[in-house]
């Protein structure tokens, strides 16, 4: 069968200033090594045969387990292949633990939750443990903001064991307390959750104690946010946490989705008065102030595409930077010859910005393919999988 994937856009980082993008075919013939990067899946805990499970965002098993296989085998089976998983490929926090959704998740639920992705999505599984079975193929997984279980010793060990690496772990590597992971010549690659104060979690700081000595993982503020006002009510609104920027939608609900939305909003102010601004310097200005103030965090409710420009500039040397999290698949140009790729999502996306608007699930991915001699080559993909004639709808 012949892939149907596409090169969506393609870049050079040679170095070379004001040179603009340029369409690259990306082979196996001359490359010494190759990185395929993917993030944002947000595996869940799957679907049962006959019921919807609300909190299961990630509906593309064959899709993305065609591409794990297609850079295992075939021509690219010869090549030494890095499949880098580059945050929120597990979408934990969205998986109840004993009947319900808690903010203390301790090693022994991280790992039954992660058991549970497991479970629910067995092709995925499958797929990575064929790739990490070929000769020169590893699997790195960078954690990001949805899935920092795997920053527990237990989490790691059911997922090598899963993939049949227990006695190889360098096999499938965990990064957990770095932010910037640096690969060879200049490229930079991130989750993204560190350029937004509310889903940043510091470097090596992903497990804290509670009061009581008990040992939890260290959620940002978005998390919680996520767990405690998002969670129960996408039940009734499945794609709540799909939509980008939350708080134009709910300028949009108060006129349409009343009911709804002043559920929601009165959840999310009671939750940043309780958190951020119970404990800010502004604790003494009047409960409209509060309420106004915890309506700006709303804009998680932040521009991620600003934070970013303006904290990359502090960044040292470095030619490409590759990120996910904001689930907008793009390719900039920064000043200084610097390139921006995002990976995007494989959950679908509700955008309401003008330049952006509309419901988008690209299956976007790039691969950083480093030639024998010569600079490295960066693309940002798309994957549209093999040619299948029919699908099964219901089992």
């Amino acid at each position: 069968m012949i892939p149907l994937f596409i090169n969506r856009y393609s870049v050079m980082t040679d170095g070379q200033a004001g040179q603009s993008l340029v369409e690259a075919k990306m082979t196996p013939a001359g490359l010494s090594e190759i990185k395929v990067i993917f993030s944002d899946t947000h595996l869940g805990a799957g679907h049962a045969p006959g019921i919807v499970n609300p909190f299961e965002d990630f509906h593309h098993d064959r899709e993305l387990s065609d591409l794990i296989r297609h850079y295992s085998t075939g021509e690219w089976a010869d090549v030494p292949v890095e499949l880098f998983i580059n945050g929120d490929f597990l979408d934990t926090i969205k998986i109840p633990f004993e009947g319900h959704h808690t903010t203390e998740i301790t090693e022994e639920a991280s790992a039954w939750k992660v058991a549970r992705c497991i479970k629910g999505h067995p092709a995925v599984f499958d797929a990575l443990a064929a790739f990490a079975g070929v000769p020169g193929h590893t699997i790195t997984y960078n954690a990001g903001n949805h899935d920092i279980d795997v920053a527990w010793p237990l989490v790691q060990k059911v997922l090598r064991a899963r993939l049949g690496v227990l006695e190889r772990p360098e096999a499938m590597t965990f990064i957990t307390d770095n932010e910037f992971i640096r690969l060879p010549m200049g490229v930079i690659i991130c989750h993204g959750n560190g350029f937004e104060s509310l889903n940043r979690i510091p470097p090596g700081q992903a497990i804290t104690s509670t009061s009581d000595g008990r040992k939890i993982l260290n959620l940002p503020l978005g998390s919680r946010y996520l767990i405690e006002c998002l969670v129960p009510v996408k039940g009734e609104n499945p794609v709540i946490d799909h939509v980008s920027p939350l708080s134009t939608y709910m300028l949009y609900g108060l006129i349409f989705e009343s009911r709804f939305t002043m559920k929601l909003l009165a959840r999310s102010i009671a939750f940043f008065l309780r958190t951020r601004l119970g404990t800010s310097p502004d604790r003494g200005h009047g409960l409209l102030q509060k309420a106004r103030n915890a309506i700006e965090q709303i804009s998680l409710f932040t521009d991620f595409d600003r934070q970013m420009r303006a904290q990359v500039r502090n960044l040292e040397e470095y030619s490409t930077l590759i990120t996910g999290h904001s689930h907008r698949p793009m390719v900039r140009r920064f000043p200084g010859n610097r390139t921006y790729v995002n990976t995007g999502s494989w959950t679908r996306t509700i955008r309401l910005e003008l330049d952006d608007l509309g419901a988008r699930n690209d299956l976007t991915y790039a691969i950083v393919g480093y030639p024998r001699k010569g600079p490295p080559m960066v693309n940002l993909m798309k994957w549209h999988g093999f040619r299948q004639v029919t699908e099964v709808v219901t089992e």
